[in-house]
């Protein structure tokens, strides 16, 4: 895991490339690299978890191709593709860096297919005479760039690539909508900024020696559900996968910690380190609140089952608001989610022990079906094609295991059960009201579009939604910022191709019989204790933003109103509107609404106005 970052064409914009890696020279402590020629610079900030020699550091050049690289992520079947490639090519390290580089002398481009992993890079051919940079498949590993006439720049983060000289930098009004009204962020190349891109996930950008782009190419493309019923074999071979990629995640050449939450994710996977690892003891973090819960109590059993050292953090959110900005300037944008300031404080804690590598249960909800909406859109499918008894059996079970009411399953069933382009309509209906309280002058309603994946059958809409345009690429983005704000690696071993592939070739609805991650609840019983198993909730980070709001409640709004002045995207008039309408009535939607709106004035305040971070 590194930071990395890069400049193409005219020489006068390569001055920058120290500041570039001044800026996220957080992303890797463990040391700095540069290599530079003509119209290319390259640069890298090391964080040194696998070949800690120097014989690793980057960019790394191919004396016999001059190919060069700067890379950042893990490729954990890199001992695979070494064995592979070894007749092919003359290691020099034992770094999975190495292997990229061998593999593109003999696959070109279409190495990427073979990687296992995550990975953000870009890779210099002087004999094609262009630069690729390349992301893996879920965009697990970040890549920006912003481009002009004369340069193309890019960076492992925005801050990377805003605040230069006479570089325009301007907010991104459709960003603002989408995020203000639908949460959506990361759902295209789009950033909150209107010059910086991103690298899509899956995808690769060829490069020109002068900063054109002269391909964008799409590798890989998630596999939609299949319709196979599953069978005994299909289980057991499904064990083994999930055995394999929590394996494959471990490999590092240093110590490896884990996050506990006390959900079904978290705790398959420090279980099977536990099984992994043998006598070696890891360090297990986990968020506390003060009032005891079930969630506490889970932690608690998995914390007696493993050999481990269990570090639990209570939050009471006292230091919420001296942390907040901090956290943002990681994060680049705003953030909708108060689970990412749990994770973050966990980061931190955990950064104390000088640890490199935690792995993290994020992407299991996904994959494995574990929120209510794939509960909803199991219903959504039975009404809409009238499977009656599928449909009263699967209405038993979800009211006896998750606690749901009959009638609320049955009317959140019956809008999935739409045709799509009228969920489409209600939902930009809904969303509207979420971004009234903008400047007229700051945006145009017509230009706003929302990310969706349509299809016929709901349950298949709603999985590729979660992993492409909803939930799993907000978790992806904060996960890498978190951890790379303090030096750290976070794995997430749920978000492995191969897994995902083979589970993908079963029927949907195999995913919640009866309950939420029905098959994962299957394929882990013989190794996660009964009661963690058979939990009826779901628990992710403690974190709650009502009680953090509250608690900072009088200086929020004393900061909301200040930042109201001096910013243009906002209705100073109407936003103070939904400032007493949170204050009056501090629903659900009335929360969400100012939060949103406070985190995005905080955000502008940041890198528009302040820019005190930014400054080098």
């Amino acid at each position: 895991m590194c930071g990395i970052c890069g400049i193409i064409g005219n020489n006068n914009y390569h001055q920058y490339l120290s500041t570039m890696l001044k800026r996220i020279q957080h992303r890797g402590p463990d040391g700095e690299g540069t290599w530079v020629k003509e119209n290319v610079s390259f640069g890298h900030r090391r964080l040194s978890i696998i070949d800690l020699s120097e014989n690793a550091k980057q960019p790394m050049v191919d004396n016999e191709t001059g190919n060069v690289i700067t890379y950042n992520g893990e490729i954990y079947n890199y001992v695979e593709l070494r064995n592979d490639l070894s007749s092919y090519y003359s290691f020099k390290s034992q770094s999975d860096t190495e292997v990229i580089l061998a593999s593109y002398r003999k696959y070109g481009t279409k190495c990427f297919k073979y990687f296992r992993g995550m990975f953000a890079l870009a890779i210099y051919d002087p004999k094609r005479k262009v630069i690729i940079l390349a992301r893996d498949r879920f965009g697990i590993k970040p890549l920006y760039y912003r481009s002009g006439q004369e340069y193309f720049l890019f960076s492992s983060e925005i801050k990377g690539l805003i605040n230069f000289g006479n570089l325009p930098d301007s907010a991104n009004a459709k960003s603002i909508c989408r995020f203000l009204a639908a949460r959506q962020t990361d759902v295209n190349d789009e950033t909150f900024y209107n010059e910086v891109k991103q690298i899509l996930p899956g995808s690769f950008l060829t490069i020109d020696e002068q900063g054109k782009i002269v391909e964008q190419k799409k590798y890989w493309y998630l596999k939609l559900p299949g319709e196979k019923p599953i069978e005994k074999n299909d289980l057991d071979e499904l064990t083994e996968l999930l055995e394999d990629t929590i394996k494959i995640h471990l490999r590092a050449d240093v110590p490896v910690g884990a996050f506990l939450s006390g959900g079904i994710d978290s705790s398959t996977i420090v279980c099977y380190m536990e099984k992994f690892l043998g006598n070696n003891k890891f360090h297990t973090f986990s968020s506390l609140l003060e009032i005891q819960n079930e969630e506490n109590k889970l932690i608690g059993v998995i914390q007696k089952k493993i050999n481990s050292f269990n570090h639990d953090l209570l939050l009471n959110g006292d230091s919420f608001l001296s942390d907040l900005t901090k956290l943002l300037y990681y994060q680049d944008e705003p953030f909708a989610d108060a689970s990412m300031y749990a994770h973050y404080m966990l980061v931190k804690e955990a950064s104390k022990l000088n640890l490199k590598v935690l792995l993290s249960g994020n992407g299991g909800d996904e994959v494995f079906g574990g929120y209510y909406a794939h509960i909803y859109s199991n219903i959504g499918y039975l009404i809409k094609y009238l499977k009656l008894i599928r449909l009263f059996k699967a209405l038993k079970n979800y009211k006896k295991f998750n606690q749901l009411e009959v009638t609320h399953i049955i009317l959140k069933g019956l809008q999935q059960a739409l045709p799509t382009n009228i969920k489409r309509k209600y939902k930009h209906s809904v969303y509207q009201k979420y971004f009234n309280h903008l400047n007229k002058d700051f945006y145009f309603k017509n230009d706003i579009d929302y990310y969706y994946f349509e299809h016929i059958d709901p349950r298949i809409e709603n999985y590729v939604n979660m992993i492409e345009n909803w939930t799993l690429p907000q978790f992806l983005h904060y996960e890498d910022r978190n951890g790379m704000a303090f030096g750290i690696e976070l794995r997430v071993p749920f978000i492995d191709h191969i897994l995902i592939e083979k589970v993908n070739e079963f029927d949907p609805s195999v995913l919640v019989d009866g309950r939420t991650k029905s098959l994962l609840r299957q394929l882990i019983i013989q190794i996660v204790p009964a009661e963690v198993v058979n939990q009826r909730g779901k628990f992710a980070f403690a974190a709650p933003l009502d009680i953090f709001i509250k608690r900072n409640q009088n200086q929020i709004i004393e900061q909301y109103l200040e930042l109201l002045k001096n910013q243009s995207i906002f209705d100073e008039k109407l936003s103070i509107q939904l400032l007493n309408n949170f204050r009056k009535s501090e629903n659900d939607e009335n929360l969400l609404i100012f939060w949103r709106t406070y985190i995005t004035l905080l955000w502008y305040d940041i890198f528009f106005n302040n820019k005190s971070y930014l400054n080098d």
